[in-house]
């Protein structure tokens, strides 16, 4: 397949992906994803960026008997080299499973880029007096104003880190994030502000 061939085919192309297993060509992730590095960090400045610009991550979760619970998290930020950090706004229920089970997957992906990150690790929930609960409340009232509620500062240390890539990195020959990003953003009808 080439760059020629329409964003139908590559959309196509992505949903084969449970059949194939893939070789990464295309695209350069940095040399340290997913490990830790000497001094204990995990977080690389792309991982960082990722983390800061996608608008919308996800939270799993699991519920008490076993089901999933998947929940839009919109204030992931990272804390420092191993720790990610996210406001409970409206999620009594993933609180309510990490104090049960603290593991936790955070998923965070640039939809026009068609490239992020799986963040493995172990949630503690802080709240009342708790100077890191506080700080986040404060940020997020600087952001939002105090309409919007924190009830709890959700704290992840991360374990692990899995690069999430779109297949059509792998099979269309020369594809490239920045056609990616173009492509995706005439699918979505965006226009790139400047």
């Amino acid at each position: 397949m080439t760059m020629d061939n329409s964003v139908s085919d590559a959309l196509a192309t992505e949903s084969r992906q449970s059949e194939c297993r893939f070789v990464l060509t295309g695209i350069r992730l940095p040399d340290d994803h997913g490990t830790t590095q000497a001094g204990g960090r995990m977080l690389n400045e792309d991982m960082k960026r990722v983390v800061a610009e996608t608008m919308l991550c996800f939270a799993a979760t699991t519920n008490e008997d076993g089901s999933p619970n998947l929940s839009p998290k919109s204030s992931l930020r990272f804390y420092d080299d191993t720790h990610l950090m996210f406001a409970n706004m409206a999620s009594p229920g993933t609180v309510r499973n990490l104090k049960r089970d603290s593991r936790i997957e955070l998923n965070c992906v640039d939809i026009f880029g068609r490239r992020g990150y799986r963040f493995v690790g172990r949630a503690t929930v802080h709240s009342g007096d708790d100077p890191l609960y506080l700080d986040l409340k404060k940020d997020v009232a600087a952001e939002h104003g105090d309409a919007i509620p924190v009830f709890d500062a959700v704290l992840v240390e991360v374990l692990e880190v899995k690069p999430v890539i779109s297949p059509a990195y792998t099979f269309i020959d020369g594809v490239t994030e920045e056609a990616l990003r173009t492509a995706y953003l005439g699918k979505y009808g965006v226009k790139p502000a400047g």
